[in-house]
């Protein structure tokens, strides 16, 4: 046993030399670092993976030709883990143990997963490059998938406690003490140079909040670069996002933009986690399909599981407008007019509704637009669109009319002249005439034709929506539309007097000016109103 013993002891000593002769000349040397690809945040710069000659070299044959190398040889490497200088040895010997001593694979990768959390952004993200090496092992994937989930939610649980306790202070510092305790020289100096308590509360907030963020995104790296492998483990993210609070929950959304975004180019991965996501995590939900989207167009499978998820869970129209773009004509004729709905006079919700008309008109690399602006505006004019609410409809047409640079009056014009050609006038018509009229002065004798030829389909005998539209379009686009309005017959003219009274004192001015005759005659009851 005794020769044993002092063998086993000359090895320790041994690799504890060419550790520390090796750790000695990494720190002399200075090199650049590099851009890795392939953590959860994308490109980071860590250190350059070639190895320094001799020194490492040794430590990679005692690797190698050692009889023995025991786990706790494993624990030597950390103190080249928290060196930015050291690091690149100690993790490129890891990977080599990790690669050539099976026995002690666990403790290295254990190691690794340790430090995939650390303060330094390189360190920690070659460590879970190397991690994520490994994922592929079956004899390993769970285990390492099962320690990612626990930092995980150890970060989110220590989160909700540091917010509770930013809070207290936070309100602490909103309401300080009246008078501050004797010998306070503190607060006497804060007495002495006041500032206001509420832009320090602020001040507090925003910088504890900017330090839980990052200390979260520390612990959840590793799991959330997972996830990329491992798509079914979306899926604990959204349960423990349904038990958070919604301070961390807003965390959880922010953060995994980055691993969605590296899953979009195969949504098909994502698409049984999000049909059978927990209750109460639909804003994530929500935020991951908005992700997918953010920069391709949305397959068919995945329209398809956006809708079935609106129809059976009952959820916001919003998850419906991300995926716009990617349906076939009758699934937009039966969803436009709910992303139209969202239209509340609200500014996120008119962002939203303006982000979906924009990708629907935005053509992409392979693909043409889903619409063109022409037949946008046509199809913003239904029925079921206008059965929204005029406000909601109106709103949707002026976010179109407002893009001057996609909507010009070419096209505005084009859309006219078919909806004119209908059967059935659309109300919305006269309320888009005076939106154009607003916006581009120069269609002023677009607008005129279009009343013109109501006039000759007979207006008066349409729904009364359309009609008293015509009025109101009459009465915004004077001086322009009096050869209109007389264009009426007699007892229309009265009629539409009475619909709108603000058409007298105009109509009476106009009227005056008539010669003398017949003329001035016929119209001499409006100089009597």
């Amino acid at each position: 046993i005794a020769p044993l013993a002092l063998y086993n002891d000359w090895c320790e000593r041994f690799f504890d030399s060419i550790l520390e002769s090796a750790t000695k000349t990494a720190l002399a040397a200075e090199q650049p670092a590099q851009v890795v690809p392939g953590a959860a945040e994308g490109a980071a710069a860590v250190p350059p993976a070639n190895r320094q000659p001799q020194h490492d070299r040794l430590l990679f044959n005692y690797i190698v030709e050692a009889p023995s190398f025991p786990p706790s040889f494993i624990s030597k490497f950390q103190e080249c883990l928290v060196n930015p200088r050291t690091a690149r040895m100690g993790i490129a010997t890891l990977r080599d143990v990790i690669a050539l001593r099976p026995p002690v694979r666990r403790e290295g990768l254990r190691l690794l997963i340790a430090n995939s959390s650390c303060l330094d952004s390189g360190i920690r993200t070659a460590c879970i490059i190397a991690v994520k090496k490994h994922h592929g092992d079956h004899t390993l994937t769970p285990w390492m998938e099962k320690l990612a989930l626990e930092s995980f939610r150890d970060g989110l649980k220590s989160a909700a406690k540091q917010f509770e306790e930013l809070d207290a202070s936070v309100k602490d510092i909103e309401n300080p003490p009246d008078h501050p305790m004797e010998g306070d020289e503190t607060a006497a100096t804060a007495a002495a140079a006041p500032e206001d308590p509420k832009a320090l509360a602020a001040k507090a907030r925003a910088q504890g909040e900017s330090n839980i963020y990052e200390r979260v995104l520390r612990r959840s790296q590793l799991f959330l670069a997972l996830c990329t492998r491992n798509a079914a483990l979306i899926s604990k993210i959204l349960e423990v996002y349904a038990e958070s609070t919604p301070q961390v929950q807003a965390m959880i959304r922010f953060h995994i933009k980055p691993m969605v975004q590296s899953l979009s180019h195969n949504p098909a991965k994502v698409l049984p986690v999000l049909r059978t996501y927990p209750p109460g995590a639909d804003p994530m939900v929500l935020r991951i399909v908005e992700v997918l989207t953010l920069h391709t167009v949305p397959s068919k499978e995945l329209v398809q599981t956006v809708i079935d998820i609106y129809l059976e869970r009952k959820t916001s129209p919003r998850i419906i407008a991300f995926v716009l773009n990617g349906m076939t004509r009758e699934q937009l004729a039966r969803y436009l007019p709910d992303v139209v709905a969202m239209m509340n006079n609200t500014d996120p919700m008119g962002l939203v509704v303006a982000m979906a008309f924009e990708r629907l008109t935005t053509s992409y690399q392979g693909r043409p637009s889903c619409m063109s602006p022409t037949e946008l505006l046509v199809a913003l004019h239904a029925k079921p669109v206008y059965e929204t609410g005029i406000k909601s409809a109106e709103g949707a047409v002026g976010l179109c009319i407002d893009r001057d640079a996609v909507f010009s009056p070419q096209i505005l014009a084009a859309a006219v002249k078919m909806l004119l050609e209908q059967d059935e006038v659309s109300p919305l018509l006269l309320r888009t005439g005076i939106l154009c009229h607003k916006k581009h002065r120069s269609t002023a004798g677009l607008i005129n034709r279009m009343l013109n030829t109501l006039v000759e389909r007979r207006v008066w005998q349409m729904q009364d929506d359309v009609w008293k539209g015509f009025v109101l379009c009459c009465f915004e686009l004077l001086p322009a539309t009096f050869k209109v309005m007389f264009a009426l017959p007699y007892d229309r003219l009265k009629e539409a007097v009475e619909i709108e009274p603000r058409l007298v004192g105009p109509l009476q001015g106009y009227t005056s000016k008539l010669p003398r005759g017949s003329l001035r005659n016929q119209y001499k009851w409006l100089l009597e109103l």
